[in-house]
């Protein structure tokens, strides 16, 4: 049995119509985090974000992207890669297959590197932006921990201009 998330980011088809609800169109700035890169959602996603006008930022590792051999169940049917596809492509040095310690007496390697190296890279890349931003003058928009005195009163300006494009913000109760 495949689970939900392997089935969606195995479906053709559908990306056009996620970056169309969320509003992408051109000149917006699309990251796409993947760290294969070669699953169908992501590379329609890019495929379309590029059709839309969007500029396209991807989180992956080539090196895991460039071992997926061709044709394979996982794969876009063009068999692109979504480092191929790109505007500008943050590395994440992830190994095919993901995990980077080997057990003695075990086949299968452990210890996936994905969402840390993922995690950290899109951090630095967003602490970067911030400060380049700043270095021009302007003011990004920083979400504050709700958790800290003033946290919500902070966000109520984001949630007002960005309710809109962000669905996931809507509140639920």
């Amino acid at each position: 049995m495949i689970d939900s998330h392997s089935k969606i980011e195995r479906m053709a088809g559908i990306a056009g119509t996620i970056l169309r609800y969320y509003g992408v169109s051109k000149d917006d700035v699309l990251i796409i985090i993947n760290v294969n890169g070669i699953n169908p959602i992501t590379i329609d996603s890019a495929m379309e974000a590029k059709t839309l006008g969007a500029h396209v930022i991807a989180i992956t590792s080539p090196a895991f992207a460039n071992n997926v051999p061709p044709n394979i169940k996982a794969r876009h049917p063009s068999n692109k890669n979504l480092h191929e596809l790109a505007d500008i492509v943050v590395d994440v040095q992830v190994p095919a297959g993901d995990a980077i310690l080997k057990i003695k007496g075990l086949d299968q390697m452990v210890g996936a590197s994905s969402s840390y190296a993922i995690l950290f890279d899109a951090n630095l890349a967003f602490i970067k932006a911030a400060r380049l931003l700043v270095e021009k003058g302007m003011q990004p928009p920083i979400w504050t921990s709700a958790n800290i005195k003033g946290g919500d009163e902070a966000n109520k300006k984001y949630l007002k201009k960005y309710l809109p494009l962000v669905h996931h913000l809507y509140p639920m109760f």
